[in-house]
């Protein structure tokens, strides 16, 4: 490939081929943490009928009167939980590498799964044993 070739995308990086001028090293950067960056307020964030219908433009939904309502009021409560969390004491709290670290869990055990039938039986479409579902990507021309 000559001069002016296409960026391809390799290994989550993009790069033209047969060079090296990759953008690894703007990824893998250090980067400030998002607190530094965005102020947390001190006070929650109002969530009102006119916030909602410009969440709905910036995402291109149609929401009518109802849904408006039904979407003001569960993000009101949502943004209430924040604020009763950001009052928890945290502080002698380290930070958690997984949110399952220190969880008990049970042990695996060893059980029959349900027969082919039985899952099928709620199957909307079946066929040879197998479940039908619409195809997921167009395989173009011959396919």
């Amino acid at each position: 490939m000559g001069e002016g070739a296409r960026p391809r995308r390799r290994h989550g990086v993009f790069s033209r081929p047969g060079t090296t001028d990759t953008l690894a090293p703007l990824l893998l950067r250090k980067r400030p943490r998002l607190s530094s960056i965005i102020p947390v307020p001190e006070h929650s964030m109002a969530i009102d009928r006119k916030t909602v219908e410009h969440v709905a433009k910036l995402s291109r939904l149609e929401l009518g009167d109802d849904e408006i309502e039904t979407f003001t009021s569960q993000l009101a409560r949502i943004v209430e939980y924040f604020d009763q969390l950001r009052e928890v004491d945290v502080s002698k709290d380290g930070p958690m590498a997984h949110a399952a670290e220190g969880a008990l869990l049970r042990e695996d055990e060893l059980a029959r799964s349900l027969p082919r039938g039985k899952a099928l039986e709620g199957a909307p479409s079946a066929r040879d044993g197998f479940f039908r579902v619409p195809p997921v990507i167009d395989g173009g021309a011959g396919s």
